[in-house]
């Protein structure tokens, strides 16, 4: 038996996200069936995070257990060969059968691309989120400083699962200004479902002036989603990396 660990990217524009969804487009199910046919056996792959519909990932993670004499080399090039150039395979390694591509996930790393000019050209459309009014950098940057820590983040999350907990600790936020945009990046040993986009969103509504930074703050404390911002739209997300 192998475990196989692949590293993998994707355009999430072009799929309704990770995630196995009957027989609608995900990369999860174009994964198993480019390993099926190179091994002619059922198999489930696992992986890291199960970004949504229009979410991008430059270091998403997965892996597959599977009774092969394939190298994990020749699944580099198996993979890549069977699926579209949508999603491309960039390591493949032979790891430990104890290893889960989401289980022993130290931390995440997430990025979300906002063009912030009147503006945005059009073939940015599925790559950056886009808001064409000011946004108060020295504002965002207080929020950041609320934000990074250990929370209740149920304000962040939608459709909270009952045994889900809520707490996360969020290590590190930067916020850059690149040209036109802004660039947020999140890191954290794991993230409640949208959290980085409904922190995003709150983010800004603070920034533009529509809300102040004391309502981030009674969003953290009332533990209620109706005290946090919008979610943001999926098309600026990236999963970056995953440390193990």
């Amino acid at each position: 038996m192998k475990n196989i660990k692949l590293t993998v990217q994707y355009d999430g524009s072009k799929f309704y996200g990770w995630q196995k969804l009957n027989d609608l487009p995900s990369v999860q199910l174009e994964i198993e069936k480019a390993v099926t046919k190179m091994v002619h056996q059922p198999v489930k792959i696992n992986g890291a995070g199960r970004t949504d519909k229009g979410v991008h990932a430059k270091g998403q993670v997965c892996n597959f257990i599977v009774d092969t004499d394939i190298s994990a080399n020749q699944f580099l090039m198996g993979v890549n060969h069977f699926t579209n150039d949508s999603i491309v395979i960039v390591k493949s390694e032979e790891v430990d059968l104890d290893f889960h591509a989401r289980f022993s996930a130290k931390s995440k790393t997430y990025k979300y691309i906002l063009c912030n000019k009147y503006y945005m050209e059009p073939w940015f459309n599925d790559y950056k989120g886009h808001r064409k009014y000011y946004l108060d950098f020295d504002l965002l940057l207080k929020c950041r400083d609320m934000l990074i820590g250990r929370h209740d983040f149920t304000s962040f999350v939608n459709d909270l699962e009952e045994d889900i907990n809520p707490v996360r600790t969020i290590d590190e936020i930067t916020i850059e200004k690149i040209d036109d945009d802004i660039v947020f990046t999140f890191k954290a040993e794991s993230f409640l479902r949208n959290m980085v986009r409904i922190l995003v969103g709150s983010m800004v509504d603070v920034a533009r002036g529509r809300k102040s930074i004391d309502w981030l703050k009674n969003a953290l404390e009332n533990k209620d989603r109706q005290s946090a911002g919008i979610t943001i739209e999926p098309c600026g997300l990236y999963l970056m990396n995953i440390e193990y």
